[in-house]
């Protein structure tokens, strides 16, 4: 069965009929008594490019249509990680970009592996910039910084191979929430001060937004990293919420402290969080699904050390295989001919842990070689990042 983490940008939720409930009805169904159901559609600006991830036991790779409203186009996932054991997990990503198909046009998606299916809210694309600079809505971006380590929960989310999420919300921060502490040492005649501190913060206030936006704002504010408009905040404590008037909408309230602010406790916020470089990937994952008898050179990136290999038969396979995996060609430093038997039969991944790094410092080829009459192979190849 394919899971849609809380904190992926879009919700998608199982239809599948029953009692209706927040998990298997969307909002614009899900009716309660007399109060009003208001519309709603998740907001994102021109050419957005929208990530999202789904964690899965099945190995089919799923697909994603699009609609706006009628079908539009079929998405292709990629297999982000593999995590084996005596229940294996399997992540999957999509890179969506908003571009000119999808102008001022309500969309939504429904992704399909094998028999099971999740269907999106629906969402917006338009230019926001008006509304971004009138200060009416807000970017929310979130990531785990310590990837799989963490005591922070993931959500069911690999962050190491997803750099960062992101949504948009209607929301205000004009009710500042900074403060102060100060220590003070009584003397018989005088005091002094012995430590203060000052922190810059905003409380958060949306407008009327469906219950899965509030829940996907309170896991967002729960991560390693949270940024409202390119700031860092830090939650103080749980979110407020209450109900939007007599809709089944509903509106919360964050108090938020900025994590650091120049000139106030920090000088230098060291390595900026942007787009083009929030953090070094931890895994980077190569892959190729069309692997024959002509071989594959892949490249082992600078500042990286091969992690793992995982191998089976694609689905064209008409013949055992043997893999030969080495620094040079036709080599088996890494795997040799009786480590890489690939039976057809097998259906499931056969795994490598390959651990190797020949140098930190400098890209090189890695060469598989591949025999046998007929086979076709999946190959992924994993990465680790090498950290000083």
């Amino acid at each position: 069965m394919i899971t849609s983490s809380v904190l992926n940008s879009v919700t998608f939720k199982n239809l599948d009929g029953g009692f209706p409930n927040k998990w298997n009805t969307l909002h614009a169904n899900r009716k309660q008594g007399g109060f009003n159901v208001l519309p709603y559609c998740q907001k994102f600006d021109k050419n957005d490019i929208i990530y999202l991830q789904f964690e899965s036991d099945s190995d089919t790779v799923p697909e994603i249509d699009v609609y706006s409203p009628t079908f539009k186009e079929t998405i292709t996932g990629t297999l982000l990680s593999t995590y084996i054991g005596d229940d294996t997990r399997y992540f999957y990503g999509f890179e969506i970009e908003l571009n000119s198909t999808y102008y001022y046009k309500r969309i939504y998606f429904v992704i399909t592996q094998d028999t099971f299916d999740l269907t999106s809210e629906p969402i917006y694309c338009e230019d926001l910039s008006e509304q971004i600079t009138n200060g009416s809505i807000k970017r929310i971006k979130y990531t785990n910084m310590d990837r799989g380590d963490s005591d922070l929960s993931n959500y069911f989310v690999d962050w190491s191979v997803t750099a960062y999420m992101y949504f948009y919300v209607e929301a205000v921060d004009i009710n500042p929430n900074d403060s102060e502490s100060t220590e003070i040492i009584e003397g018989v005649q005088s005091k002094d001060i012995a430590a203060s501190s000052n922190y810059s913060g905003i409380t958060l206030q949306t407008g009327g937004i469906p219950d899965y936006l509030v829940l996907k704002l309170k896991s967002a504010s729960s991560l390693d990293y949270f940024e409202v408009n390119g700031i860092q905040y830090i939650k103080e404590d749980s979110v407020e919420i209450s109900r939007f008037g007599n809709s089944t909408l509903h509106q919360c309230s964050l108090n938020l402290t900025e994590k650091n602010t120049i000139g106030l406790n920090v000088d230098d916020l060291g390595v900026i969080f942007t787009d083009s470089n929030i953090l070094p990937m931890a895994i980077i994952v190569k892959r190729n699904t069309g692997a024959t008898g002509a071989g594959w050179a892949v490249e082992n990136p600078d500042g990286y050390m091969l992690h793992s290999i995982y191998i089976k038969h694609a689905d064209t396979s008409a013949g055992d295989a043997t893999v030969k995996l080495g620094i040079t060609i036709d080599g088996d430093e890494l795997i040799d001919e009786v480590m890489g038997e690939i039976l057809l039969s097998d259906t499931n991944w056969k795994s490598f842990p390959a651990h190797y790094l020949k140098t930190p410092d400098a890209s090189h080829n890695l060469y598989f070689s591949i025999s046998g009459a007929g086979a076709v192979l999946d190959i992924i190849v994993n990465f680790d990042t090498v950290t000083p």
